[in-house]
C-alpha cells in the first residue's frame, strides 16, 4: 500500500491532485463483472483500489496514451509493461480544471497513465506524464521495492547515470543546469535522487528544475520529474538593493508572537517562546524593494466579539455534564441523543473494530447513501471523563456541490456563526470557557470572493493570557443552514506552564531568528501574476535561506535560543520521504 501512495502522490504532484480519471482492468476482455460489455473500462476490485472509480467506454485516445506511455516506460526504465496484468489509470487534466483555467493562453492538457498492481501491497508498479499536444515528457516513474538490497554504485557512480540521462533525455541546453548536491542526505540509502536547477545569468530560477532518481543497487534509472519552460523572459540581474538591506525589509514584515508551546522531550511542560509569523512571505523583490509571496498574498484581521453578549450565551446555555467512567454501551447511548439534539434525527450508533480503544471510542451514524447524497455523523468520546473529544457531520451533497462550484449561497454570516459557536462551548465545554481566546483571526488569500461554505474557528487555549500554540477547541458552523459540522476538543490537563517573567524583546527575538538567516539572490515565478497574464511572470527577488546548521521558526523568549524540535522517529520504509 505505501508504494501504492508513493506512485499516486508522485504522478499528481506532476498532473494535479484530484480524484482519478477512468480506470480499467485489461480493455480486451469481454467480461470482468456480470453485465460487463467489451471495452467497457471496469475496475477489477473496486474495494481494494483505494481510490474512486468512475466507468466509460475505452476511447481511441486512452488506448494511443496507452500504448505511448508503455513505450516510454520501456525506453526510460528499461521495464516492460503488459496491460492484462495491471489496473491501469488514465488522467487528462482538461476534464477537471476550472473553465477560465481552460482558456488561458499557457494552458497544455497533460496526461498521466499509472500502471497499478492488483496487489495493492506489491511495489510493482509504473506511471508516466506528459503534454498531450506534444508528447513531451513531464515525469515518470517505476516502482523500487529492493530497500534492502546491496548498494553496488556509489553516489556519484548514480549522479554520471543521472548526467548522461538528462543529456540523452531532457531536451534542455545542459549549460543551463546546475546540480545540488545531495550526497549526505542519501548516504544512508541504496538510491539516491540527483536534483538538476535552472541557471540564468548566473542566478537560480526556482520554477525549472529537474531531478532523476537512480537505484544504487543495479544503476537503473526510477523516476524522472522536469518542469521547464521555453521562451522565458528573464529581467536584468543587477539588484536595486543589496543583500544585507534586503533582510532589513523582510525583517520589517516580521511579526514575532508570544505563546506557549510543547516543550521538546517533555511533553508535560508549556514553553514561552516567540513564533516568527511571516505573513508577507520571505521574499523581497530586488527591483521594487517590496515583499512579496510567491502565490498568493495572506491579509490578517482580527475579529473581536461582543463580551456582553457572549456572557449572556454562556449564562443562559444549558450545559452538557460529562459523566465518567462510562462503557462503549452507555457512550454509544449517549452519542445516540448527542446527535438527535443537534440535528433532530434519531439514528443508531455503530462502532468500528477497527479502531476500538480503552481510552477513547469513536461511534459513526449514517443517514442514507454517502455516494448519492447522504450524511455521516460520528462522535468521539473520553471513555474515563465521559467527555465530547470530537463531533462531526458530514453532508456529502454539499461537499460535492461545493467541490463542484455550485451555485449554494450563505444563510449565515460570520457574526451570527461565531455566536452559534460560543453557544457549543457554553453547552459542551463550559469549564473551558476562561481559558480560551475569544477573538479570532481571519485569514483571506489573494483576490478570493467565493461564497463560503463552512465557519471555522479556533478557540485557542491560555495562560495568562498568552495562546498555547498547541490545544484550542475548533468549531465548524454551516454557512449554508447554521448547523455544526464539526467540533473538536485538543485539551490536555495537567500542564505545568512556565512562568511569564525575565523575557525577551519581540525585537530581540526578531534578532536571535535572523542571526541564522540571510537572503539568496535569484529567479522567482511570481505565480499570481503569471496566472493573470497567461504566461510565465519572473522577478528578481531575494529568498530567505537558512546559513545555520540548524534554524527554527520558534525563538526561546528567555534565552534567545532557537527551539529545536527532536525528530520523530517513525517506523516507515525510506521511500515515505
Amino acid at each position: 500500500m505505501k508504494f501504492y501512495k508513493n506512485l499516486v502522490a508522485f504522478a499528481l504532484m506532476t498532473a494535479l491532485a484530484l480524484p482519478s480519471g477512468v480506470a480499467f482492468a485489461n480493455p480486451s476482455q469481454e467480461t470482468v463483472d456480470s453485465g460487463a460489455e467489451i471495452n467497457k473500462l471496469t475496475v477489477l476490485d473496486p474495494d481494494a483500489y483505494p481510490y474512486p472509480m468512475e466507468q466509460r467506454p475505452l476511447s481511441q485516445k486512452d488506448i494511443e496514451a496507452m500504448e505511448y506511455a508503455k513505450e516510454v516506460v520501456k525506453e526510460y526504465f528499461l521495464k516492460d509493461v503488459s496491460i492484462e496484468d495491471y489496473i491501469v489509470d488514465i488522467m487528462y487534466t482538461a476534464d477537471y480544471v476550472e473553465p477560465e483555467i481552460l482558456r488561458l493562453p499557457g494552458f497544455r492538457n497533460m496526461v498521466t497513465v499509472n500502471f497499478l498492481s492488483k496487489d495493492l501491497n506489491s511495489s510493482d508498479g509504473s506511471y508516466l506524464t506528459y503534454y498531450e499536444d506534444n508528447k513531451e515528457i513531464v515525469s515518470g516513474s517505476i516502482g523500487f521495492g529492493d530497500y534492502e538490497g546491496k548498494k553496488n554504485f556509489t553516489y556519484g557512480q548514480g549522479k554520471k547515470i543521472a548526467d548522461e540521462f538528462i543529456a540523452k533525455y531532457a531536451d534542455v541546453d545542459l549549460s543551463l543546469l546546475k546540480n545540488i548536491d545531495f550526497s549526505a542526505e542519501y548516504a544512508p540509502f541504496n538510491y539516491a535522487d540527483y536534483y538538476y536547477q535552472r541557471v540564468e545569468n548566473g542566478l537560480e530560477f526556482d520554477a525549472n528544475q529537474i531531478f532523476v532518481g537512480v537505484s544504487l543497487v543495479d544503476g537503473k534509472v526510477i523516476n524522472f520529474y522536469k518542469a521547464w519552460s521555453n521562451d522565458l523572459e528573464f529581467p536584468s540581474q543587477i539588484p536595486a538593493l543589496s543583500e544585507e538591506e534586503a533582510l532589513n525589509v523582510l525583517r520589517e514584515s516580521i511579526m514575532p508572537e508570544l505563546r506557549y508551546i510543547r516543550t521538546p522531550n517533555d511533553e508535560g511542560r508549556g514553553s514561552l517562546a516567540y513564533v516568527m509569523e511571516l505573513y508577507k512571505g520571505d521574499m523581497v523583490d530586488a527591483k521594487t524593494k517590496e515583499m512579496f509571496n510567491q502565490s498568493v498574498d495572506i491579509k490578517v484581521s482580527e475579529f473581536n466579539p461582543d463580551m456582553r453578549k457572549v456572557d449572556e450565551i454562556f449564562r443562559n446555555t444549558q450545559e452538557y455534564e460529562a459523566k465518567g467512567p462510562i462503557t462503549a454501551q452507555q457512550a454509544k447511548e449517549i452519542a445516540k441523543e448527542i446527535i438527535f439534539e443537534n440535528y433532530n434525527i434519531e439514528l443508531e450508533g455503530r462502532i468500528p473494530s477497527e479502531i476500538e480503544n480503552d481510552e477513547e471510542i469513536y461511534i459513526e451514524f449514517v443517514d442514507g447513501d454517502i455516494e448519492d447524497g447522504g450524511t455521516m455523523y460520528y462522535i468521539g468520546m473520553d471513555l474515563k471523563s465521559g467527555q465530547i473529544r470530537y463531533l462531526a457531520k458530514m453532508d456529502s451533497s454539499i461537499i460535492f456541490e461545493a467541490n463542484e462550484m455550485s451555485s449554494l449561497k450563505p444563510t449565515v454570516n460570520y457574526v451570527d456563526a461565531y455566536y452559534k459557536a460560543i453557544e457549543y462551548i457554553g453547552r459542551y465545554y463550559p469549564g473551558y470557557a476562561k481559558d480560551i481566546e475569544l477573538s479570532q483571526k481571519i485569514y483571506s488569500y489573494g483576490d478570493e470572493n467565493v461564497n463560503p461554505i463552512e465557519y471555522s474557528f479556533v478557540f485557542q487555549r491560555v495562560n495568562e493570557e498568552i495562546p498555547f500554540f498547541e490545544q484550542a477547541i475548533d468549531i465548524r458552523i454551516s454557512a449554508i443552514d447554521g448547523s455544526l459540522l464539526g467540533l473538536s476538543n485538543y485539551w490536555e490537563e495537567n500542564i505545568v506552564f512556565d512562568i511569564p517573567e525575565n523575557l525577551i524583546t519581540k525585537e530581540a527575538a526578531k534578532d536571535a531568528f535572523l542571526s541564522g538567516k540571510g537572503m539568496k539572490l535569484m529567479y522567482i515565478q511570481d505565480y499570481t501574476a503569471t496566472e493573470k497574464a497567461g504566461h510565465p511572470v519572473i522577478r528578481l527577488g531575494y529568498r530567505m535561506i537558512d546559513k545555520a546548521k540548524e534554524t527554527s521558526n520558534y525563538i526561546d523568549a528567555k534565552t534567545g535560543k532557537y527551539i529545536i524540535f527532536p525528530m520523530i522517529p517513525v517506523d516507515i520504509m525510506p521511500q515515505e520521504r
